[in-house]
């Protein structure tokens, strides 16, 4: 007979890598859009030295 197994809690663990593809989903879609509307470029300019 077996014994039963002890579940490990996990997740923390799929909420840290859920944010984190989610994170760099949004920077590549900014990313993307900034190269293709100049438009979107414009509007990422907080700071004139530094941007695209």
């Amino acid at each position: 007979m077996r014994a039963p197994m002890e579940r490990v809690p996990s997740g923390m663990a799929a909420a840290a890598f859920l944010a984190a593809g989610i994170g760099t989903f949004v920077l590549g879609l900014v990313t993307f859009l900034a190269e293709v509307v100049s438009g979107f470029a414009q509007i990422l300019k907080f700071y004139p030295p530094a941007g695209p």
